[in-house]
């Protein structure tokens, strides 16, 4: 065996084997969150859907299928992941919420999904379900954001039957997460509009529009930078080219927020090109009424000024705040840690 042979196993090895090391928590950074009012409003996030597994084999079935240390949840409470296909690209985004149960042989977690698939991923869950004892049903509970790291009393106490709130996993610049039963009559989902415009101005992906399944790399859609990753777990779907991308500490490409300048058309995987011509990259999403966008961008064309092909588009990325890398070229360590929002 040549010694990139070598070294391949080698770092197969440490990925594959379980608990061999602790990883490193990635703390939240509170000066990063916004300083806005504590009292903001409440909204309604229609657009995710919620599935349900309960049973003993629960945590132990999602352990082997998401990108994250499922282990974790019960003390983190709330989890962001990918589900990959076996080619390692992403086929959902999703989140993980442990539910206290009444019985400790049982098992419940709520899993977070885009709306439009969550028929699929039920399938695929029960493709792979197999002999393992859980159950596998669409949830009613809604999910609702408050873009403040801390929501008040005030905002909770208008909601009945909340079953999990955090600070949302992905970046603390996002808010807070909160699962409910029942939401107040006067919110709506049109007010979504203020949740995905600070999501994209802070370079978060979200749903089939930013991810299109089965078209992007996890870690080039900042997985990792997102603590949507361990790289201490045991084996999942689509592991391989995730442990080998981080073991070779190579990124050429990430997903950065752009913004927009000029008229025309513009559609998800027009091509981008520097001033001179070159590939720089793609767009993901557009968000017109926003003048801004998703982007796969070569870092190597970070700071250059881009343009659609055809022209009549011009573009700058930005880099958020809360990376933990200046220019995206560094990989994080791996997953967030069961007290890193405390």
């Amino acid at each position: 065996m040549n010694k990139l042979g070598s070294k391949l196993s080698y770092a197969a090895t440490l990925c594959f084997q379980k608990n061999v090391y602790k990883p490193r928590p990635i703390f939240c950074n509170y000066s990063q969150v916004s300083s806005e009012s504590k009292h903001s409003r409440l909204i309604e996030l229609g657009h995710r859907k919620l599935i349900s597994l309960e049973g003993r084999d629960a945590e132990n079935f999602l352990q082997g299928i998401v990108t994250n240390d499922v282990t974790l949840l019960p003390e983190m409470k709330c989890m962001y992941a990918m589900v990959l296909n076996q080619h390692g690209r992403v086929v959902h985004d999703v989140m993980l919420y442990h539910q206290e149960s009444q019985s400790k042989d049982t098992q419940h977690i709520l899993v977070e999904c885009d709306a439009t698939s969550r028929e699929s991923l039920m399938k695929m869950f029960k493709l792979y379900k197999l002999r393992k004892k859980l159950s596998i049903s669409p949830s009613d509970i809604k999910v609702a954001q408050a873009l403040t790291s801390d929501p008040n009393e005030s905002v909770l106490s208008t909601l009945s039957g909340v079953c999990g709130q955090s600070l949302d996993p992905r970046s603390p610049a996002l808010g807070h997460r909160i699962l409910s039963e029942s939401l107040p009559d006067d919110i709506s989902t049109n007010e979504s509009h203020e949740y995905h415009s600070k999501r994209i101005l802070n370079g978060i992906p979200e749903g089939t529009l930013d991810l299109p399944p089965g078209g992007c790399l996890p870690l080039e859609c900042n997985l990792d930078y997102m603590n949507g990753v361990s790289f201490h777990k045991g084996c999942y779907i689509g592991q391989e080219l995730t442990a080998r991308t981080k073991f070779t500490g190579v990124i050429r490409k990430r997903l950065l927020p752009v913004t927009l300048k000029g008229d025309g058309k513009l559609e998800p995987d027009d091509k981008l090109v520097t001033g001179k011509g070159k590939n720089a990259g793609k767009l993901r999403s557009v968000y017109r009424d926003l003048n801004m966008g998703l982007a796969l961008v070569r870092l190597a064309y970070l700071n250059d000024t881009l343009f659609s092909k055809n022209g009549e588009f011009e573009l700058r990325c930005h880099v958020p705040s809360w990376w933990p890398s200046k220019d995206g070229s560094e990989f994080s360590d791996g997953v967030c840690g069961p007290n890193s929002n405390s």
